[in-house]
């Protein structure tokens, strides 16, 4: 179940204290409402009651879809906190990740809507930072998967968000790559592993080094 703790937090702006919603567990299948929450960020917008300052409120949160079973604990350091599902060995055929950040937490939402492999989707982020200008210093771009859709001339393609540094611009990858990276994961013939993964960047770095 969703579960949910009002607390009190001080303006960034002004310090005028006001009650604020936290919601450490969010599930989209028994409150389906939540989701568009989490996906437009509101779920997470303070708006100071005195002077009007917004701002988004960092907190850890676990979603879960029963439905499509996936968990996804955003923690944004350390690591996950105690008391998390004890029955995590008897869920099977779900999927468990950790994020750092809230941006990878609605990336893997996404991901999962569209029934696509969040492992493919960071080798293929990695691989089409080389699509991008060799000059420029690319080691603390990021990339997020934004959806899938056409191009002008009507063929497949996916939608990459690119941020570097205070810039954010976009990225269309064939949507035929996401099919040759994945025959990449396939043929690495992957363990099973349990547990909370993260599978961002790092793991990307890794396979793309078992490649070379």
């Amino acid at each position: 179940m969703s579960s949910e703790n009002l607390e009190t937090i001080p303006c960034p702006e002004c310090k005028h204290p006001q009650p604020f919603t936290v919601w450490s567990s969010v599930n989209v299948s028994l409150n389906p409402e939540l989701k568009d929450k989490i996906l437009d960020r509101s779920i997470d917008k303070f708006v100071c009651e005195k002077c009007g300052h917004t701002a988004q409120v960092a907190h850890p949160m676990l979603y879960h879809d029963m439905d499509r079973k996936l968990m996804v604990w955003l923690v944004y350091q350390g690591e996950i906190p105690e008391g998390g599902p004890s029955a995590i060995g008897t869920l099977e055929g779900y999927r468990f990740r950790r994020v750092r950040s809230y941006e990878e937490l609605m990336e893997k939402i996404m991901i999962d809507d569209e029934k696509l492999d969040d492992r493919v989707i960071e080798v293929m982020k990695l691989a089409a930072l080389s699509m991008l200008e060799e000059k420029k210093d690319r080691t603390n771009d990021r990339l997020y998967f934004e959806g899938s859709g056409l191009n002008k001339k009507g063929d497949p393609v996916m939608s990459l968000a690119v941020i570097s540094g205070e810039q954010a611009g976009q990225l269309s990858v064939p949507h035929g790559f996401y099919s040759e990276v994945a025959r990449l994961i396939e043929a690495r013939n992957e363990e099973p592993q349990e547990g909370w993964l993260s599978i961002d960047r790092e793991y990307a770095v890794n396979v793309l080094k078992d490649v070379e």
